[in-house]
Formats: structure tokens, C-alpha cells, sequence
């Protein structure tokens, strides 16, 4: 079951499809998080029980039951509750939750302000913006890449300043410039202050238009962000595969691998200048990181040579078939027995 927090109620409250939420973005870190587990649930349920708590605990990790299996089944929603919530509020400041939204009367620290000197009534000076959104921990992290892809509506606190973005429109309360509407100029949203992060509203994998270079760009994007664990690898990418699942490849797939295109999936190039791509290392021998023969295995940029073509690039050969001449099999451990991969190549 979902649970959300009721903001009036100061409780969690089970997630209903009528109800419309907000959802919060930011960069976990080492911070000390209080958590919703099995044995606090019904406490949790109780009004004004969270009266007393911290702003960055009441929105951090209470929404999800912190035992395995529920977890797991919520990290695979995750790409859902971000594209279907009303707004994502971005706190790209500060290297872990302890940093908090700034500005927020009697709760938060106050915002550093940018200073602005008024020559007139119609001109004025403003110091320019030190930090771009990408240049932040929030924009290099792996859990927080599809927040950004899937969210269609983001307000973003970062460099002091506060931010609106959505697909048609672009709003900075530091901007010297008057607000853009995206729906009478053919300027690219991406042109402003975010270059590298326009994905805005990633709702066209649910449309027939999505394809295996959509899948390869997602892929090579988010294996340059970084990880605390490597072998959350695919479970901080699971989100995504769910919904590419849902609507483009019905067959699943292995370790990150579209299985009805196996053969051809498996092809890929690592980058061969600075920085190199890099196998993945677990944090400790009770933990596995997925297997190098995925791109999973690997974390920096990594291209896919599916169809006929280097995924993510714009230079993309014509199409090429594929003919299978193996059948591959799939080993649980080094010892077991190995067992034909349905659905392969089909």
C-alpha cells in the first residue's frame, strides 16, 4: 500500500486515486532520517503525530514502509508518483536532508538573496547566479535522476533563488529577463539556466513514438550520475524500466536488457576517453552489483549498438536485422543449474 502525508492531519493517510499530492525531491546523503517501518505504521497513522517533527522528516522517508518487500514495490512507482503527482518541489541545495528548503519562515535557515541595486524606477542590477542546477549534488545523483525526468511541474530552490518549470513555461524570481511562455516561441525551454536538464515531462514513453534510442539516452544519462551503493544500480533505474515495461517492451527485461532484444542489446561500446567507464564494486560481500555483461555492470557512458545503430547519438545507421544463431541460458549462482531466458529475442 501507498501512504501519503496529510498536511492538516499532520499523519500518513493510505494514497487514494482521486487524491492530488506533492511530491519532494533531494539528495538523502548520511543524514539521520526518522522512517515509517511495520512496527511505527499505526503510530504513524495517528493525528498530529508528526507535530513535532523536523520539515525535512515529515516529507523525507515516511511515505514508504522501510521493509524489503514494500520498499521494493514502492521504488518501482516511483517513475508513476513523480509523473502523476501535481508538483515536485526541487531542494537542489545542500549536500544531504539536513540542508532543508531555505527561506521558510520559522521552520528553515533564511535564503542567501542575491543582491539587487535599483539605478531607477525601471532599471536594476542583480548580482548574477552563482550555481546552475546541474552543477548541484542533487543533479549528479542517480536516485534523483527520474524525480527529474518524470515530474511535469518543478519548484526548485537552489543558489538562493526559487524556480517554476514545466513544459510550457519557465518562471526565476532572480531572472532579469521577463518569464517565458513556451507556447508562443519556438525557444527551447532547455536554452535557460538548465541546459543539460530539459527533459521535462518524460510522458512520451507512454506514447507509441518511444523507442530504443529514447531507452538508450535514459540509459547513458543516468549511468554517469552517481551512486552512494553501486548495486542500486538498476533498483535506482527500476522506476524507469516499469514504465518502458508498461507500453514499449511488454517481454521485460534482464539486468536492464530489453530481453525480446537480447542478442543485439548485449552489443555495446564504453567510453573510450576521460572518464573512463568504470565496473561497478559492491559496498560489501553480502551485496551483489549487477553483472558486467549488462551496462548495469558498468557505471560511466555507456553507448548501445541497438538497432543498427550507437544509441544517444544523432548519426544513427539504417536499421539492421538481427538474426539469432544461440540460445541463451541464465545461471543464478555459479553452481545452478542454467535456465533457458524466456521470451528471447521474440
Amino acid at each position: 500500500m501507498a501512504w501519503l502525508i496529510d498536511a492538516k492531519k499532520q499523519c500518513l493517510v493510505p494514497a487514494k486515486a482521486e487524491l492530488q499530492y506533492v511530491a519532494l525531491s533531494y539528495v538523502w546523503g548520511q543524514a539521520a532520517m526518522l522512517r515509517t517501518e511495520r512496527a511505527n505504521l499505526l503510530a504513524h497513522q495517528n493525528d498530529r503525530v508528526f507535530d513535532r517533527l523536523r520539515a525535512r522528516d515529515i516529507y523525507g522517508s515516511l511515505c514508504i514502509v522501510h521493509e524489503e518487500g514494500s520498499k521494493h514495490t514502492r521504488i518501482r512507482d516511483m517513475a508513476k508518483i513523480y509523473e502523476n503527482t501535481r508538483l515536485t518541489i526541487v531542494a537542489g541545495d545542500g549536500l544531504d536532508a539536513d540542508h532543508g528548503l531555505r527561506g521558510i519562515p520559522n521552520v528553515s535557515q533564511p535564503r542567501q538573496l542575491h543582491p539587487e541595486l535599483e539605478l531607477s524606477d525601471t532599471i536594476s542590477v542583480r548580482a548574477p547566479q552563482n550555481l546552475a542546477l546541474e552543477e548541484t549534488t542533487w543533479a549528479r545523483r542517480g536516485w534523483t535522476w527520474q524525480e527529474l525526468q518524470f515530474s511535469q511541474r518543478r519548484l526548485t530552490f537552489v543558489d538562493g533563488s526559487v524556480r517554476w518549470r514545466c513544459a510550457e513555461s519557465f518562471f526565476c524570481e532572480d531572472d532579469v529577463f521577463p518569464a517565458r511562455d513556451y507556447r508562443k516561441t519556438t525557444e527551447s525551454i532547455g536554452d535557460l539556466n538548465e541546459p543539460n536538464l530539459d527533459n521535462v515531462c518524460r510522458s512520451r514513453v507512454g506514447v507509441g513514438a518511444a523507442s530504443l534510442t529514447d531507452l538508450g539516452k535514459d540509459i547513458s544519462t543516468f549511468n554517469q550520475r552517481s551512486l552512494t551503493y553501486d548495486e542500486d544500480a538498476l533498483l535506482a533505474f527500476e522506476g524507469t524500466l516499469a514504465i518502458y515495461i508498461e507500453h514499449q517492451f511488454p517481454r521485460g527485461f534482464l539486468h536492464g536488457i530489453p530481453v525480446s532484444l537480447l542478442d543485439s542489446a548485449l552489443l555495446r561500446h564504453t567510453q573510450t576517453t576521460v572518464p573512463f567507464a568504470e565496473v561497478r564494486q559492491a559496498s560489501s560481500h553480502s551485496r551483489e552489483c549487477p553483472p558486467r555483461w549488462g551496462w548495469s555492470g558498468w557505471k560511466g557512458k555507456i553507448l548501445q549498438c541497438w538497432e543498427g545503430g550507437l544509441l544517444g547519438q544523432d548519426n544513427v545507421r539504417p536499421p539492421q536485422q538481427t538474426i539469432s544463431i544461440l540460445t541463451w541460458k541464465l545461471r543464478c549462482s555459479v553452481t545452478s543449474t542454467p535456465v533457458k531466458i524466456p521470451f528471447q529475442n521474440d
